[in-house]
């Protein structure tokens, strides 16, 4: 299998350390620990087989081809990435209760 080169969006790494903190303040260390290594083992999964997620259904063409996978453990959480032939860019890591359609910002 052919493990594409993984692209983290800053905004992406700001989601992903801003879900990390909250984790450790709402419930414990070791909650935060767990979801950031969950984050990082979706990641590698991601690269390794990119049409994983299941693709957002929009008219909107600067979302199109533009994935979403739930991260084992912590369901309610969502890596939003956009695979190409090279690389797989990640694009957000947002809680599903966000208004993730107003924030997904594709460049």
């Amino acid at each position: 299998m052919i493990l594409l080169p993984l692209k983290v969006d800053s905004v992406a790494r700001r989601d992903l350390r801003e879900l990390t903190l909250w984790l450790r303040n709402e419930a414990d260390v070791e909650t935060a620990r767990r979801f950031a290594t969950s984050v990082m083992t979706c990641f590698d999964k991601i690269a390794e087989s990119p049409s994983i997620g299941s693709l957002v259904p929009t008219a909107n063409p600067l979302l199109f081809g533009v994935r979403k996978w739930k991260v084992p453990g912590f369901h309610s959480h969502l890596i939003f990435y956009r695979p190409s032939p090279q690389d797989v860019r990640i694009i957000r890591v947002l809680h599903a209760a966000q208004d993730w359609w107003a924030l997904l910002e594709v460049n």
